[in-house]
């Protein structure tokens, strides 16, 4: 064997540079079952080991992969397990054609998402928002480590894998990262391409990403009537729609996607109600919120503003008819929550806080049922027997409840202008 046209050890094999024209470099390695593994350097610097064999009298030439993908020992193993199939007569590129073709054909995770997510917006099975969320945390978190993998080879190693490196950026999002793992390989066990979901066997407790204690915090009277007074003030930068979808929200006690999604047609203003459509609704139950004088005096300069567009809380710098950014109302409330903490001493509150306090003090302040209240919310009962045979609305409990919490509000109003 010419040593001078042969390679031993990996330094050798990086030490091999191009040439005006592709040539090939002989690997004498230990436990070759015989000669014939070479190097192929191209002019552009690709190296690739090859196994040149005979087979029925003819030379052949089987590539096995790349040098950067390959260490030498696996060129090796892979070099001897051409030779073996050679022996036998089979011709190994047969093979490799042929397992590639098999891998090729296997379903991969990132096709068993979209098929999942694709069944469950068809469906509708699932809100469109909530199809985003999956889609985005799909190409955020999950796609880059287990997108390329095969459906048959996931398991419990691989998706706590994958969840360890999306805990190093998020609790809240590996809790959600597992439900949308959970949801998709649930529909491959239904289809039978597993034959049980990994996932389920997995906790966001053994991520440390257990759901924490759920907050309680609610504005007493006072501090509510210094964020409505802070509201009327000029001393912050938040913008009129952005004040006013805010203190409807502390009017109907609804959540900020039916807030920053709500159109002009929703709203009956002969009958002072706002009819949320089920579409729209976070259980798909349509709901009625019964509008107070003082809402339906700040809708009407609202739609001053918005003009005869879509939305009622419409993106005022954008030439589009579309709405404001369900975030931007939370954004401005953290702000105005840490201005009044500077200022007040009133403790940090959300915007999720506010719904939480129009109904707390439905309850302790106005002394109405917490029937009432859940439905006002448009909560749906816990117990299934109570959803199934209590079907009334009580809609007077509900207007009656609603009236009186808003001549409340507008005391804020009467005393800031005494």
């Amino acid at each position: 064997m010419d040593k001078k046209n042969s390679v031993s050890t990996v330094r050798q094999i990086q030490a091999l540079r191009p040439k005006e024209r592709r040539y090939n470099v002989t690997v004498n390695a230990a436990r070759m079952a015989r000669g014939g593994l070479i190097i192929r350097v191209l002019p552009g610097g690709t190296k690739t080991y090859y196994s040149r064999l005979r087979l029925s009298g003819s030379q052949i030439d089987i590539q096995l992969g790349l040098v950067n993908a390959l260490s030498l020992p696996e060129a090796v193993d892979a070099h001897n397990k051409a030779v073996s199939q050679v022996d036998l007569g089979i011709d190994p590129r047969r093979v490799i054609k042929e397992e590639k073709s098999k891998r090729e054909a296997e379903l991969q995770m990132d096709k068993l998402f979209e098929c999942w997510i694709n069944q469950q917006e068809q469906a509708g099975n699932l809100k469109p928002r909530t199809i985003a969320n999956h889609r985005w945390r799909w190409g955020r978190y999950l796609k880059n480590s287990i997108g390329k993998i095969a459906v048959s080879s996931i398991d419990r190693r691989v998706l706590a894998n994958a969840l360890d490196q999306v805990r190093s950026h998020s609790r809240d999002e590996t809790r959600k990262s597992l439900s949308t793992l959970n949801g998709c390989l649930d529909y491959a066990l239904s289809r039978q391409m597993i034959d049980e979901n990994p996932a389920r066997l997995l906790k966001p407790r053994d991520f440390a990403a257990s759901t924490g204690q759920p907050r309680t915090r609610w504005l007493s009277l006072a501090e509510l009537e210094a964020l409505w007074s802070y509201l009327d003030s000029n001393s912050h930068g938040t913008t009129p729609h952005i004040r006013t979808l805010i203190k409807i929200g502390i009017l109907t006690g609804a959540r900020r996607t039916e807030l920053s999604s709500m159109t002009w047609d929703e709203i009956c203003w002969e009958e002072q109600v706002w009819r949320l459509p089920a579409e729209r609704s976070k259980n798909r139950h349509a709901h009625s919120f019964y509008l107070h004088e003082l809402s339906v005096d700040l809708l009407r300069e609202q739609s001053r503003l918005t003009g005869h567009r879509t939305y009622v809380f419409n993106e005022v710098s954008d030439d589009e008819d579309r709405p404001v950014h369900h975030d931007a109302p939370t954004k401005a409330i953290s702000r105005i929550s840490a201005a009044l903490s500077e200022s007040e001493g009133i403790e940090n509150f959300t915007l999720h806080d506010l719904r939480r306090t129009c109904a707390s003090h439905w309850v302790e302040t106005l002394g109405a049922d917490s029937r009432i209240a859940e439905l006002m919310l448009n909560h749906l009962p816990q117990n299934r027997l109570v959803r199934t045979y209590q079907q009334g609305k009580q809609i007077d409990s509900q207007m009656d409840l609603w009236r009186r919490w808003g001549d409340l509000i507008a005391e804020f109003k009467s005393n800031d202008e005494s």
